[in-house]
């Protein structure tokens, strides 16, 4: 990566720091929010984690995160101050080949879990 594409990745990094902690009104409502939708002890994957503001939250209400984040520079962000807290944490582009596409998930068949997405 060249000098200009690590300042820029540097910057994004920063740039989603202060949107995501930086204003701690927001985490107060993701609270509330996922305070009705999840229980203490629930498995909560965060899929596309960012820079893990969405796991520090369901992990503050009790959640158990599993934590996924293909890009490198907030892969490392969120190991280095997350990493011990996450039951699990992977660094994976989930998909069969590079590119965007659609994604059908499904509940699992057994009922006895919500599956909620959590945006």
């Amino acid at each position: 990566m060249t000098v200009a594409g690590r300042l820029s990745s540097s910057l994004g990094l920063i740039r989603s720091l202060i949107v995501y902690y930086g204003q701690p009104w927001r985490r107060f409502g993701l609270k509330r929010l996922y305070r009705s939708l999840v229980s203490p002890g629930q498995l909560v994957f965060d899929i596309g984690a960012h820079v893990g503001s969405r796991s520090r939250t369901l992990i503050e209400i009790g959640a158990r995160v599993v934590a996924i984040e293909p890009q490198p520079l907030f892969a490392d962000f969120i190991e280095k101050h997350l990493g011990k807290e996450l039951e699990g944490f992977e660094r994976v582009a989930v998909g069969a080949s590079q590119g965007s596409g659609p994604a059908d998930l499904q509940p699992p068949p057994n009922g006895y879990q919500r599956f909620v997405q959590l945006c």
